[in-house]
């Protein structure tokens, strides 16, 4: 289970690193994309934080995280979705050479979050 959630955790930063390359290239769209399909609050990485994670249509991991997760590490977790997907939507705005300061307002307020559980929790 540990490695399941270290695996998870992983693929998440992968997610932020495609984002930040994303746009680095003004590619607002591109990054918005990665961020609703791998970090947002409907994507399947985000299932195990769910107040009512349990099996579905992404099998049983998601429930079986939960059960290995405190709630409020789980609350964390949900905080990091959440924004994940309010910063996809920041980002869709973004047009080849537009602004991108409020989408990467939003971004920091996902690694923020992401720092908070970090701190908080250890998987041992």
């Amino acid at each position: 289970m540990k490695a399941k959630m270290l695996a998870n955790m992983r693929a998440h930063q992968e997610a932020v690193a495609e984002i930040l390359a994303a746009l680095a290239k003004g590619d607002g769209e591109a990054a918005a994309k990665i961020a609703d399909a791998r970090l947002g609050a409907n994507s399947p990485g985000a299932a195990a934080c769910r107040p009512d994670a349990k099996s579905g249509a992404h099998g049983d991991m998601p429930m079986m995280m939960a059960s290995h997760m405190p709630q409020d590490m789980r609350a964390l977790g949900m905080t990091m979705h959440t924004q994940a997907s309010k910063f996809a939507e920041e980002a869709a705005k973004v047009k080849q050479g537009g602004d991108l300061r409020p989408a990467l307002a939003e971004l920091g307020q996902v690694v923020q979050a992401c720092n908070a559980c970090h701190a908080a929790y250890r998987l041992d």
